[in-house]
């Protein structure tokens, strides 16, 4: 990659400070978000110049070279302006920048994969990290002075289990939120704390003070094909479904999921966004499965055909939980329980998982 700023143009430039056509070069901190939500955040530092015309160049690298990038930017108003930033791993980024005074200011940009940057130029450290932290540019993408990034808001679903105040829901749906809330079906909000996570499968431990108004046994026996199923979460529940949940019914349809992987089983109950991390139950009212998700097909006119859920399967629910010492009821297939009953029971264990809400 050609480098915008060079030791050559560096000299070209302090030849043009004579005639007052470009700044004094300026210290830029910078940091880069991990690309997944585990990623640890990369920092960076370099320097920018400011050319005649109110142009300019930037150039920064990480301290183990393994992330270069260059770019220019220019003044759109007395307060700031806006730049391109090209990186040595095909990343670009759209960046913007408010001016502190004419040598000093804060910025940043989302690159085309979906990391967000922060960046100062001509301010100490100290100034540098308290501008990443609390600007309200900062703020709005949600990159902490640590380059790790808030999740913005989100919605899923879960269930209690024991009498303990535990929820099992997805890591999708609970990893990375720094406020975690649950509303049970009596409309009771409470703060949830996160216990623990695992990424593959699927799952996460929360705690809120006290019981919920149900709690669901874990099936421990043999789960077969063709097995009747039913599930109950808040999928789309802000405006566009029901806010007192959803019930859909299907059956087991495969024994693995996606890629043939054998923690999960495939469904062939419908499950839209927000049904992640909510209960999938047997006709006895016992937990066969996490959803996780769904699998859609576009019709071809932008609509979606529903087409296979997956959810984690109950065994590997109960060894995550057995795993953290929750006490919990535990179940082999047992009596038909009528399906009003099973609705009852099931929504009553239910909760909906609020991350980072706004209010």
């Amino acid at each position: 990659m050609k480098r915008l700023i060079s030791s050559a143009g560096l000299a070209g430039c302090v030849g043009l400070l004579l005639l007052a056509a470009c700044t004094p070069p300026v210290k830029v901190r910078a940091i880069a978000s991990g690309l997944d939500r585990r990623d640890e955040a990369v920092r960076l530092e370099g320097s920018a110049i400011g050319y005649i015309g109110r142009t300019g160049s930037i150039d920064v690298a990480s301290r183990d070279g393994s992330l270069v990038c260059d770019g220019s930017f220019a003044y759109t108003s007395s307060g700031g302006g806006n730049g391109k930033l090209f990186c040595n791993n095909a990343e670009a980024a759209s960046i913007e920048f408010v001016k502190i005074t004419s040598l000093s200011g804060y910025g940043h940009g989302i690159t085309n994969e979906g990391r967000a940057i922060g960046f100062t130029y001509g301010l100490s450290q100290a100034e540098s990290d308290r501008y990443l932290s609390t600007t309200p540019v900062a703020q709005k993408i949600g990159l902490r002075a640590d380059g790790s990034v808030r999740r913005p808001g989100g919605l899923g679903s879960g269930f209690f289990v024991g009498a303990a105040g535990h929820v099992v829901t997805n890591d999708h749906v609970a990893f990375g939120c720094d406020d975690l809330f649950v509303i049970d079906t009596n409309d009771l909000r409470r703060r949830a704390s996160l216990i623990d996570v695992q990424e593959e499968p699927d799952l996460a431990l929360l705690l809120v003070d006290g019981p919920g108004p149900g709690a669901l046994a874990v099936r421990r026996d043999r789960v077969d094909l063709a097995e009747e199923v039913m599930i109950f979460g808040y999928p789309l529940s802000t405006g566009t479904l029901s806010a007192r949940g959803t019930l859909t019914q299907g059956s087991v349809a495969s024994m693995a999921g996606v890629g043939d992987d054998p923690n999960y089983y495939g469904l062939n109950a419908l499950s839209l966004p927000g049904n992640s991390g909510g209960p999938a139950v047997s006709a006895d009212g016992a937990l066969v499965g996490v959803v996780t998700g769904g699998v859609f097909e576009d019709d071809g006119t932008g609509d979606t055909i529903d087409g296979l859920a997956f959810a984690v399967k109950a065994d590997r629910v109960a060894a995550f939980l057995d795993r953290n010492r929750v006490a919990y009821a535990s179940a082999s297939f047992g009596a038909r329980m009528p399906q009003v009953e099973r609705a009852k029971y099931l929504s009553k264990a239910t909760v909906k998982v609020l991350c980072n809400p706004d209010d």
